[in-house]
């Protein structure tokens, strides 16, 4: 069965150029958006991520007018768990729910405004759960190497900043302490950390046709940045559960022994409570200190009974052929044809699975890199089939992201 379409058009862009009078376009944007965001969520459910997508009109960083996003985040039964395990901070959990409050989570999104389109994986300081997730990888060698691996296997097009567009650079060549940087200013700026794709409106209109895959793909793309920065039971590096397990168990001990001497407590008077001096309190400015004081690198690194936790992994790509032939999207194949540059394939694995695309370069270490239309993406070897008709490329007036 077809995906449904979003297939972009100049209509859909100048519905946001006028607040008033266009009300109707929007809205019929929005429906289409979702509907095609179906896809999206199940492509992210073959990795292992269970996400559900929302959508809102909202202004957006880089447009003086506004723009319909549709976000992948976590589904109702995810922020319930993460909700639960700070439920002992009613403000926060409070403040984590509601399907309006997309600041207080990570998220994956689609951006449409007058503009541009764009797909992204953002981290807002308010998140701050995943924010704090996001630093304590960034403190170890390993949790540093995963990230910056995973950004090494988005298609050259992408880049890595800020949501306001500042200190933006290609995502391939970020480096530990670039990224570090960019978290650090990102709190400072009260603006998200941003990893994504954008294309302009006029690119966009162009090759419509094509940007439905390619824009499902780029999300599915950055699922295993997701997963390797965003909290959850098995990517605790703030060890969020073990900590609230403590608590609870703390608790309930307090309890039982509240019950137990509760008949010698009602017999006995209530003694009277110890004065303190001036000199013996505590400062606020301490006791705020040390509640915001970050857990030690130790705590972060070791679990509860001493040790190492269990290292995260990216997401296996690769959905069966079967499956592939059954949605239609392996056609003409020629298993027996030689990939050489110039060469016209078809993606058998990945997000771009089903994608066809022309071979710009070997690099005699079992990649190829693959022209997709609009996205330029490593690609194994093996992962490739050559696929019938002859080569062929595609004009583009696509670039890639600049140094800013």
């Amino acid at each position: 069965m077809d995906r449904p379409h979003l297939r972009l058009s100049a209509a859909d862009f100048d519905a946001f150029l006028d607040r008033a009078g266009r009300s109707s376009a929007r809205a019929e944007l929005r429906a289409r958006a979702l509907t095609w965001a179906r896809g999206v969520v199940e492509r992210l459910a073959e990795l292992g991520m269970g996400v559900e997508a929302s959508a809102t009109h909202a202004h957006t960083l880089l447009s003086p007018t506004d723009g319909l996003r549709v976000f992948f985040w976590r589904d109702t039964g995810a922020r319930a768990e993460l909700e639960r395990l700070i439920d002992h901070k009613k403000t926060l959990a409070a403040a984590l729910a509601g399907p309006a409050n997309d600041q207080k989570h990570a998220l994956l999104a689609l951006t449409i405004d007058a503009a541009r389109v764009e797909v992204s994986f953002e981290v807002h300081p308010a998140a701050w759960v995943d924010a704090r997730n996001l630093r304590a990888r960034l403190a170890e060698p390993d949790g540093v190497l995963e990230l910056t691996g995973a950004l090494e296997g988005l298609p050259e097009e992408f880049a890595i900043g800020l949501a306001s567009g500042m200190l933006r650079r290609p995502a391939l060549e970020a480096r530990a302490e670039q990224i570090r940087e960019l978290v650090v200013r990102s709190a400072t700026d009260q603006t998200p950390v941003w990893v994504g794709w954008s294309v302009p409106r006029n690119v966009a209109v162009r090759h419509s046709a094509q940007l439905d895959e390619l824009l499902e793909g780029a999300i599915v793309a950055l699922g295993p940045v997701y997963k390797v920065v965003t909290w959850a039971p098995d990517n605790d590096l703030l060890v969020v559960g073990r900590e609230w397990e403590a608590q609870r168990a703390a608790r309930e001990r307090a309890r039982e022994e509240r019950d137990r001497d509760w008949p010698r407590r009602k017999r006995e008077p209530r003694a009277k409570a110890k004065k303190v001096s001036v000199e013996e309190r505590e400062p606020k400015s301490i006791k705020r200190a040390a509640v915001a004081a970050p857990a030690k690198r130790s705590e972060l690194r070791l679990s509860a009974s001493g040790h190492r936790r269990p290292k995260i992994t990216r997401p296996a790509l690769r959905p069966s052929l079967r499956a592939m032939v059954s949605r239609g999207s392996v056609t003409d194949l020629d298993p027996t044809g030689t990939i050489g540059k110039g060469s016209r394939v078809q993606v058998l694995s990945g997000p771009f699975v089903g994608r066809e695309g022309t071979v710009q370069e070997l690099d005699g270490k079992g990649f190829a890199k693959v022209l997709l239309g609009l996205l330029a993406t490593r690609v194994p070897l093996t992962d490739l089939v050559a696929a019938g008709g002859k080569a062929r490329s595609l004009a583009t007036s696509h670039r890639k992201p600049t140094i800013r």
